[in-house]
């Protein structure tokens, strides 16, 4: 069982890794939209590419 200091602990490591990619994908948008596409309906923008590495 997990301990209130487990939780806690779970909890600053998501709560980084949220912010970490909210920054991410605000530096993204406020540069401006750069659309690839996988597929004719698959598209990929740089903020996708920079949230999976």
């Amino acid at each position: 069982m997990k301990t209130v200091n487990d939780l806690r602990h779970e909890l600053e490591v998501v709560t980084k890794l949220a912010t970490d990619a909210g920054a991410l994908l605000m530096a993204s948008r406020a540069s401006g939209l750069e659309i690839r596409y996988k597929g004719v309906d698959d598209p990929v923008t740089q903020a996708d590419i920079a949230a999976d590495t």
